[in-house]
């Protein structure tokens, strides 16, 4: 401080550094669907992966980020916002904020069922 009217004696000064980690994850989706026992479901994602900043504890044990897309029945795709649709710990964010929403696309297989009795 350079005012002659403020004297200072500091001897020691701690500062504190967060220490985080940044990992690249892919996005694994969360969904409901009434007909699963006849059809297959697929979900891919655009972005596919994010990368995700937080406590390196937490960030080193995480494998995906669930995404949380609702009930997907009847639907082909969409997106969600990354706000409050991406499931992610506490002390985790998304590194980029600038991604707002992910998009999704639904692929639907039905399930071959063996005839019984025959």
């Amino acid at each position: 401080i350079s005012n002659p009217y403020i004297k200072t004696n500091v001897t020691d000064v701690m500062v504190n550094v967060p220490v985080t980690m940044e990992k690249i994850l892919i996005l694994s989706p969360l969904y409901e669907a009434s007909d699963e026992e006849r059809f297959a479901y697929s979900v891919s994602f655009d972005p596919e992966s994010l990368k995700v900043t937080g406590d390196p504890k937490v960030v080193s044990a995480m494998t995906e980020v669930k995404v949380e897309i609702g009930d997907i029945t009847n639907s082909r795709g969409g997106s969600v916002t990354t706000a409050n649709k991406l499931l992610l710990p506490e002390n985790v964010k998304l590194s980029d904020k600038s991604i707002k929403t992910v998009s999704y696309e639904v692929a639907k297989t039905e399930i071959a069922v063996a005839n019984e009795g025959k």
